[in-house]
């Protein structure tokens, strides 16, 4: 069992470029606290105006969708299973209910903040229905559709000897096609440690993909509303401030985004060869003494990935926080 300080050493070691890839794992922890306490300020606030509440339960989804990297800050292993079960739990609730509300909050954005093509939908009455509404709406869909997006298979690989077959710990579930295929690419430990292998439900990747697209929405929208209301015959400078405070934010997330898919699925592919790299190759690669300038830019590429999964959803929360 390695000891919480032997696995902090090692992610400060040399090989894990001094801490500069696991610190996002402490910065997804710090976001995630940050925007929740922003969030309770909200309701702190103002508890009975509705654009609060709304703009609460918002920043309080894109905590939890920053919160991602959480699991990381523990050991991985069968050993700290006891912990890592419920970061682990974490990530397959939170972080899925996260997106399903959050993109359903995000198409609320007219009823709260006026929009001349969509001003049928500025009213009193939807804005104190809709903050709860929604969060409502979302536990019905978690509960109904639990088949598509819990996680049924995990295990761990783990390599105690180099030149060894890697041991497989099965945590739950059974060991899929998916997860055999990622054994089956290590062949011989080619390094001591553990690694976590899982089936990752397709409707997680449909939401991280979908969440996006209604925020490039959301910034046509916000844009729209902030020209309204500069262009009056008497400006609104005040809420001018507030839709441009939340198209920075939509746009700094979907800029954020757009930069994460890239290195993911088009900057390292092209690194490899043009396919994705198995845990095999990265094991590999990391291994190599005099590793070519591909194996260190995809080496800083996936340390970028880690941290453009966290950095868009603290930008945009801060924003949805200065807006309100």
């Amino acid at each position: 069992m390695r000891t919480l300080a032997e696995y902090y050493a090692y992610q400060f070691s040399a090989e894990r470029l001094f801490g500069l890839q696991f610190a996002s794992t402490w910065i997804s922890l710090i976001a995630l606290l940050w925007l929740l306490g922003l969030s309770y300020l909200l309701l702190r606030a103002d508890s009975k105006r509705p654009e609060n509440r709304f703009m609460a339960i918002l920043i309080a989804c894109e905590a939890f969708k920053a919160g991602f990297l959480i699991k990381g800050i523990t050991p991985r292993g069968p050993d700290w299973w006891y912990i890592d079960q419920y970061l682990w739990n974490f990530n397959t609730s939170f972080f899925i209910s996260a997106h399903v509300c959050s993109i359903g909050l995000y198409l609320c954005f007219p009823i709260y903040y006026r929009v001349k093509q969509l001003s049928f939908l500025y009213k009193p009455t939807l804005q104190r229905h809709a903050w709860y509404v929604i969060p409502f709406l979302t536990v019905i869909f978690m509960v109904f559709t639990a088949d598509l997006w819990l996680y049924e298979n995990y295990a761990w690989i783990i390599c105690n000897e180099i030149g060894a077959q890697p041991e497989i710990h099965q945590q739950m579930g059974i060991i899929s096609p998916s997860m055999q295929e990622t054994i089956d690419s290590i062949g011989a430990c080619p390094t001591t440690g553990i690694w976590d292998i899982e089936d990752t439900p397709v409707i997680g990747f449909m939401l991280i993909g979908l969440s996006p697209l209604i925020s490039i929405l959301a910034v046509i929208v916000m844009r729209a509303s902030m020209k309204q209301y500069a262009n009056e015959e008497i400006p609104d400078s005040k809420n001018s401030l507030t839709s441009r405070s939340l198209y920075i934010g939509f746009l700094g997330k979907v800029i954020g985004n757009m930069f994460l898919f890239s290195l993911m699925f088009l900057i390292i592919p092209a690194l490899h060869g043009g396919s994705p790299p198995s845990l095999g190759d990265a094991l590999v690669d990391g291994l190599d003494e005099n590793p070519t300038l591909a194996q260190v830019l995809s080496d800083y590429s996936w340390m970028l990935v880690g941290y453009m999964m966290v950095l868009p959803f603290a930008f945009e929360g801060m924003m949805f926080a200065h807006a309100t």
